[in-house]
């Protein structure tokens, strides 16, 4: 885990002590799964954006392609 996520866990943990919850080792692997899974999507979002670049050299289907992918990672599609 980056720092980000390490400060962003922590707060997770301080917030459950305040109600007197403890963190379980459930609560532990979903919150490093839900950051893993962010991290992936973050990549696929910059690599979206990247082939972009490509758009006017495309097939009509890889820009119906791209854009739909964009759109389902909530981008606007064609830029």
């Amino acid at each position: 885990m980056n720092k980000k996520e390490i400060k962003y866990f922590d707060e997770i943990i301080k917030e459950k002590s305040k109600f007197g919850t403890s963190i379980k080792k459930a609560d532990v692997f979903l919150i490093k799964t839900i950051l893993k899974y962010k991290k992936l999507l973050d990549s696929i979002s910059e690599k979206v954006d990247d082939l972009y670049w490509e758009y006017d050299r495309m097939s009509s289907s890889g820009t119906e392609t791209l854009d739909k992918l964009a759109k389902s990672l909530g981008k606007k599609g064609e830029k």
